[in-house]
């Protein structure tokens, strides 16, 4: 978790959110960030979290008043913040990186041929 966190910050991804892990959305942001250390003195107890040693919690902003106002009205079970925090996909980017030219060239178009037919089924 503290290296996920430590990812999400450093790539600057506090404001990559989504409503329901399905629809990004702009105008929220996360504020505030801590891996919790001791769950009977943290902050997540003031609101019966049940957060746990080791997990990471955080704030978020809303100043999407559209967004805010679907959150008071109970539309969302939640928020989420968005970005890749693995070691695989940093092992993969290594795997990227070590490419030839024309490695690259079909890893683009297998990409490009993909997104065009994700599109064309929205």
């Amino acid at each position: 978790m503290r290296k996920a966190s430590e990812l999400y910050l450093k790539r600057l991804k506090n404001n990559n959110t989504t409503l329901e892990h399905q629809e990004f959305t702009s105008g929220v942001s996360v504020i505030e960030s801590w891996i919790v250390e001791d769950p009977k003195q943290d902050k997540t107890a003031l609101y019966n979290l049940n957060a746990k040693e080791g997990d990471w919690a955080v704030v978020m902003k809303i100043d999407n008043d559209a967004v805010w106002q679907d959150v008071k009205n109970g539309k969302y079970l939640g928020l989420s913040i968005e970005g890749i925090f693995s070691d695989k996909k940093q092992e993969d980017m290594s795997a990227v990186e070590d490419m030839t030219e024309e490695e690259a060239k079909i890893l683009l178009q297998e990409i490009k041929d993909y997104l065009e037919n994700e599109i064309k089924v929205l």
